[in-house]
C-alpha cells in the first residue's frame, strides 16, 4: 500500500517536472527567436563603424596583415584541433567532422585569396 502512494507521489512529481521544463524551454526558445531586428539608425552606424574598419584595414602594410593573417590561421587550426578531438571521443561522426574541417580550411585560404578584414567575415 505505501509502495502505491509513493509511486503516485513520484508519477506526479515527474509529470509536473516535465510541463515545468517544457514551458521553460518554450519561453526561452520565444525569447531567442522574437528578438528585436535593428533599426535603420542602427544599421547606420553599424555600417559607418564597418566601412571604418575596413578603410583601417586597407591602409595596414602587408606584414601587418600578414601577423594578423597568423593568428586568425592559428585560431582555425585550434578549431580543427578540436573537431579532430570531438571525433576521438564520438561526440560526432566522420562525416560532420570532415564537412566542418573543410569549411575551415577553405576559410583559411579565402581569407588571404581575398584580403578580407578577419574580424568582419561573418560566413563560417
Amino acid at each position: 500500500m505505501i509502495y502505491k502512494k509513493i509511486s503516485g507521489i513520484l508519477a506526479t512529481l515527474l509529470l509536473l517536472a516535465s510541463f515545468g521544463t517544457t514551458t521553460f524551454a518554450a519561453e526561452n526558445k520565444a525569447i531567442l527567436t522574437n528578438h528585436p531586428t535593428l533599426t535603420d539608425e542602427q544599421k547606420a552606424e553599424m555600417k559607418s563603424k564597418h566601412d571604418e574598419m575596413n578603410e583601417k584595414w586597407s591602409a595596414l602594410t602587408d606584414a601587418q596583415k600578414e601577423k594578423i593573417f597568423k593568428l586568425m590561421d592559428q585560431d582555425i587550426d585550434i578549431k580543427i584541433k578540436t573537431i579532430e578531438e570531438y571525433l576521438s571521443l564520438g561526440l560526432i561522426d566522420q562525416e560532420t567532422a570532415t564537412e566542418i574541417k573543410t569549411r575551415l580550411n577553405e576559410k583559411k585560404a579565402k581569407m588571404r585569396e581575398n584580403n578580407i578584414f578577419p574580424m568582419m567575415d561573418r560566413k563560417g
